[in-house]
């Protein structure tokens, strides 16, 4: 009988190191999983910090490069020669015309209902002003279209008697008009860019 208890014994010893094996190898299992889900956490949330960092880089270069539609200044030389770079963007005016330039001249325009007009280059009045001819598709509307740079106001010779510059002249500006320069309206139809 003795014999039988030995051979009981190695079979619960080798039990026991059969499940410490197992626990140790489970644990094990546990460990590296836990590990790696730290490590990958840590890579993303590294990988994020670095887009999110190339991102705000980027946008403060482009900010910083890239001047917006609204900081451009009319360049009237440009202007003269067919180039509209200067003027891109959409011109608004508190009476409701619009006009929006891109590089090539109008690329549309609504004045007083009428939307299908197009521009024909006329003269640079002086250093800060220069005039186009606005025309409607059928001829029957002509406007004169002043570019007014910022800094600057229209001379008091360009205006009806009794009127004088009274839009933004720390903007630059377009103005329409079929009459004269001036009237009641004037600051009506002066248009900014937006």
């Amino acid at each position: 009988m003795a014999r039988h208890r030995k051979k009981s014994d190695n079979s619960n010893t080798l039990r026991i190191l059969f499940i410490l094996g197992v626990v140790l190898l489970a644990l094990g299992l546990i460990i590296f999983a836990v590990s790696a889900y730290i490590n990958n956490r840590e890579t993303s949330n590294t990988a994020s910090s670095s887009t999110e960092q190339t991102l705000v880089s980027s946008s403060e270069t482009n900010e910083d490069t890239a001047p917006s539609q609204t900081d451009l200044a009319l360049d009237l030389e440009a202007l003269a020669n067919g180039d509209y770079n200067s003027a891109v963007g959409t011109w608004l005016s508190s009476n409701g015309n619009s006009l929006t330039f891109n590089a090539e001249g109008l690329e549309s325009s609504d004045i007083q209902g009428t939307s299908d007009f197009t521009v024909t280059p006329y003269q640079q009045l002086d250093d800060n002003t220069y005039l186009a001819t606005l025309t409607s598709a059928d001829g029957s509307l002509v406007y004169d279209l002043y570019f007014i740079k910022a800094g600057s106001e229209l001379p008091a010779d360009y205006f009806a008697e009794g009127y004088t510059d009274t839009s933004d002249r720390d903007k630059d500006r377009l103005y329409i008009t079929s009459d004269l320069v001036g009237g009641e309206d004037y600051a009506d139809n002066v248009l900014y860019r937006q």
